[in-house]
């Protein structure tokens, strides 16, 4: 079966390129600078607090299709936060949402430009993935700036310290790998630092997630998040590079059923020996690089065994007919 090309790959070293402001979608508060995205508002070279902004790329991913694919993805990406002082906030997030989605309303704050508070804890009303790194605790979070994966909630279903105490501890540039594995539905991410930063670690967590069962569309927007709310910072986004690729989970399964119906519609009375030879040949492969265990619960794993009784049962059956085929011959 042929399958469209559905694979994702762009790199901003910057934010400097002629055409780069064609290929982002700003939204809210977020604007282009010398380079970089700014995801909140700065007047006059100074924060402003209860500001949100929305940078992402223009163009969808592809995070399903039809024939049951599914897209791994890892995007690479630097920050910086700023501030004025010890008492800043609220943070920024790499979000995952379906296709054209908005700024959500009144989401300022803590919310990080991802929830709307009305729905903000409630995961049957909210379709998005995000990986926050959050610099003031709110009633939901954890007692510390932290990293957080959040999936349809601000409640993060998995957080980490981040190793400071204030955001002037984290006045560097932060770079961030957030990797997925759709053959596992395993969300990774880790955080670390230029080699010459001092006085802070490389941090990572990971969760189970499952984009497919999360999404109920096949398209996605990528990209960033920021907000401020009654104290204020400044967010930069740096640096940006992204690559996907879809698996086709049902090649094996199509590959095993042809050859299943080649050797079924091949003439037995005429070409018996080839015609057993397939379904002993797939057999034995599936029994060596499939399902080598003797208890197979798995779909593949059942065809497998399968194929190994109707390969034992052709292999007999031939055996049986060869020598009454040669005496009629002779």
């Amino acid at each position: 079966m042929l399958h469209h090309n559905w694979n994702l790959s762009f790199e901003f070293p910057n934010f400097l390129g002629p055409y780069t402001n064609d290929i982002l979608t700003y939204q809210g508060d977020a604007f282009a600078s010398q380079g970089t995205i700014q995801l909140t508002k700065v007047i006059n070279h100074t924060n402003v607090p209860n500001s949100v902004g929305r940078a992402s790329y223009a163009l969808p991913l592809r995070l399903t299709d039809s024939t049951n694919g599914e897209a791994s993805f890892i995007t690479t990406f630097s920050f910086l936060i700023e501030s004025n002082g010890s008492n800043s906030g609220d943070g920024i997030a790499f979000f995952i949402v379906p296709y054209n989605s908005s700024i959500p309303e009144s989401s300022g704050g803590g919310y990080l430009g991802l929830f709307n508070p009305k729905y903000a804890t409630n995961a049957l009303l909210n379709e998005i993935v995000a990986v926050e790194f959050d610099t003031y605790p709110n009633q939901w979070d954890p007692p510390f700036a932290h990293v957080g994966i959040d999936v349809n909630s601000i409640e993060s279903v998995k957080t980490v310290k981040w190793g400071i105490e204030s955001v002037e501890s984290i006045l560097t540039t932060v770079i961030v790998t957030v990797s997925y594995d759709a053959l596992i539905h395993k969300l990774n991410v880790v955080v670390s630092y230029p080699e010459n930063t001092r006085d802070v670690t490389t941090i990572s967590l990971s969760s189970e997630v499952n984009l497919k069962a999360i999404m109920t569309t096949d398209w996605a927007s990528i990209g960033f998040s920021g907000a401020t709310g009654l104290v204020d910072e400044t967010h930069k986004i740096l640096s940006w590079s992204f690559s996907s690729t879809m698996h086709y989970k049902t090649d094996l399964l199509e590959m095993i059923l042809s050859l299943l119906l080649f050797t079924y519609t091949a003439d037995l009375t005429r070409d018996l020996k080839e015609s057993v030879f397939g379904h002993s040949l797939l057999g034995s492969l599936c029994a060596d690089s499939i399902c080598a265990d003797s208890i197979c619960v798995s779909p593949i794993g059942l065809i497998c065994t399968l194929l190994r009784i109707y390969s034992v049962s052709a292999d007999f059956y031939y055996a049986q007919s060869e020598p009454k085929r040669m005496n009629a011959e002779n």
